[in-house]
């Protein structure tokens, strides 16, 4: 069964910052068998998932941070256009990333 199959069952859907935060701090709590914690924040860039084993060192993940960092290094490409669901960092269903290619030819040819 795929990722998306298990996360989202038969219909899939679109998940704010909050939303993939939680998910996030959740399957690292079922997977760690600890606790987590989330610290929130305004944004998915000054948000901090908290995960703590039993009998072990804390985790911090800033999720926000790894791809505002990832966005910076982007913008500095040049000759890369990055597009899709990867590139923006966002779940797409399949009309939407063909819309968003289509809207990002026309920017970049035009």
């Amino acid at each position: 069964m795929s990722f998306l199959k298990k996360l989202f069952g038969n219909s899939p859907k679109i998940m704010d910052w909050r939303e993939f935060t939680e998910y996030f701090a959740r399957q690292g709590k079922e997977a760690l068998g600890g606790g987590s914690e989330i610290e929130w924040g305004k944004s998915l860039e000054d948000t901090t998932v908290i995960l703590t084993p039993p009998d072990q060192i804390e985790y911090r993940s800033y999720l926000g941070n790894l791809y505002a960092e990832y966005k910076k290094l982007a913008e500095q490409e040049k000759k890369i256009v990055f597009g899709g669901r990867l590139g923006e960092y966002k779940y797409y269903d399949m009309d939407a990333v063909i819309a968003s290619a289509l809207d990002m030819c026309d920017k970049e040819l035009a």
